[in-house]
């Protein structure tokens, strides 16, 4: 018998982002740093001319973990760890059309699960009250009659 997706026992699927330019495009976003992770975000720009999916309405999810944490066991039990915290945190509306990156630490490898769920709802809660635009945005000179 299969599970539905929609009632995994460990919580919804995330939707992931894969593409380095995504990645790229999340620098100097905004930005809750804790002790186990950073996670900077930004709002996707969503097309008007395509209907929605569900892959365009929710909130994507980045993991970096460089080799400097460890090795490559410890970096995959750090993105399981991560993304399984991640998955049983509620995200709020505001951050439906986001893109989010993880920057995984050393201390998420042994940090108190519970701990990383409640970093993760804080960082999340943190991000939906940041600005949609970037507040040092650069207006272009008024043209002159």
């Amino acid at each position: 018998m299969a599970l539905d997706p929609a009632h995994r026992p460990y919580g919804p699927r995330l939707a992931t982002i894969r593409r380095r330019a995504d990645f790229l495009r999340l620098r100097n976003g905004s930005r809750w740093s804790g002790p186990a992770f950073v996670l900077e975000g930004k709002p996707r720009h969503v097309s008007c001319d395509q209907p929605p999916t569900p892959y365009s309405t929710s909130t994507r999810f980045g993991f970096t973990i460089t080799k400097k944490i460890g090795l490559a066991h410890e970096r995959n039990r750090i993105r399981r760890r991560l993304s399984h915290a991640l998955r049983l945190v509620k995200i709020p509306t505001q951050l439906a059309t986001w893109d989010c990156v993880v920057v995984a630490r050393r201390p998420a490898l042994d940090r108190v699960f519970d701990d990383l769920v409640r970093d993760f709802a804080t960082a999340v809660a943190r991000l939906a009250r940041a600005p949609s635009t970037p507040v040092h945005s650069v207006q272009p000179p008024a043209a002159e009659p």
